[in-house]
């Protein structure tokens, strides 16, 4: 409620007295304006009769109800009438206008016929109602969905699904959820919005809560194949390393590599074309004193000399 001006209040005191309020009453009501200008309502005139002085009667525009001076118009507590009070309805703030109840929707809210609606929902036919989920109102208020579907996304799908059809819809969805994952907006994934349960459904028609399909646990957010995922190789954060000259695999939960062209494997890394693989380590046969022209071919060491390999033929 508007607070009222402190003249007005001055005002009403000024009435007061002038239909025989006592010097003892004018002080009483003077400070009755005070808290009543603190709390920003009209100031309520006791009549003298109150006081026991023979005074009857309240200024013009207020009403004798019991022992106080009321404003009929903008009372909450005695709105047109004495002790019609003004209901308080969820979410918002009683008012009193010209003698009429109504009332003011929370910061937040708004009106929606006798109700305080939250933004986000919209007002169909005086009701609160979530277009995003609502049959009778899937998408914009009284578009109603057919029988047998219900309202997903503001878009209305088949509702149900056989025990086969369930099935078959949930081995379609799990041989493609790299697609349906993909398809996820921006910011969500799969594991942690719900967002492949929605796309399930949407693109297989059947009313089943997916969580990561069998076999595909959530890691880091995502359902993940833990037989081919290069981050995932069989446990969640187990992520397949990069030897030198090669391109990292996941095969069936084990990590692996395969080597570049002009490399092949050798030990956990892969060796040029041209060397030898000895002992699990790229090896030149043309010059290593310890694998001379063949792995595990050392050359002798003379007496005050320095071993040699040339060309794969020991020296000193």
């Amino acid at each position: 409620m508007p607070l009222q001006p402190l003249g007005q209040n001055f005002d009403l005191l000024a009435r007061a007295l002038a239909n025989g309020f006592s010097r003892r009453q004018a002080f009483l009501q003077l400070g009755a304006l005070v808290v009543a200008d603190l709390v920003g309502r009209p100031l309520r005139i006791t009549p003298a009769a109150a006081e026991g002085e023979g005074v009857r009667s309240c200024p013009a525009g207020f009403t004798l109800c019991g022992a106080v001076c009321n404003d009929l118009g903008n009372d909450p507590q005695h709105c047109g009438s004495c002790g019609n009070v003004c209901p308080v309805r969820t979410n918002s703030m009683p008012t009193c206008t010209n003698g009429a109840c109504g009332f003011v929707c929370n910061q937040g809210l708004f009106r929606c016929g006798n109700t305080c609606c939250p933004t986000g929902e919209a007002c169909c036919d005086g009701a609160c109602t979530n277009l995003v989920n609502d049959a009778q109102n899937c998408g914009v208020c009284g578009k109603a969905c057919a029988g047998g579907q219900i309202c997903w996304n503001e878009v209305c799908i088949v509702k149900s699904c056989s025990p086969p059809q369930r099935r078959q819809c949930y081995d379609s969805v799990q041989s493609d959820y790299y697609a349906c994952d993909g398809d996820c907006p921006a910011g969500s994934s799969s594991c942690r919005s719900s967002c492949f349960a929605a796309l399930a459904r949407g693109r297989h028609n059947c009313d089943v809560e997916f969580g990561c399909p069998e076999g595909t646990p959530c890691c880091n957010g995502s359902c993940t194949s833990l037989s081919r995922d290069l981050e995932h190789c069989g446990a969640c954060g187990n992520a397949c390393l990069t030897p030198a000259n090669s391109t990292p695999t996941c095969t069936n939960g084990a990590c692996g590599f395969v080597c570049n062209t002009e490399f092949f494997p050798c030990g956990s890394g892969c060796c040029e074309t041209g060397n030898a693989c000895c002992n699990g380590v790229c090896t030149s046969l043309s010059g290593d004193p310890r694998n001379c022209g063949a792995c595990g071919h050392v050359c002798p060491a003379p007496a005050n000399s320095t071993t040699t390999c040339t060309n794969g033929v020991c020296g000193s």
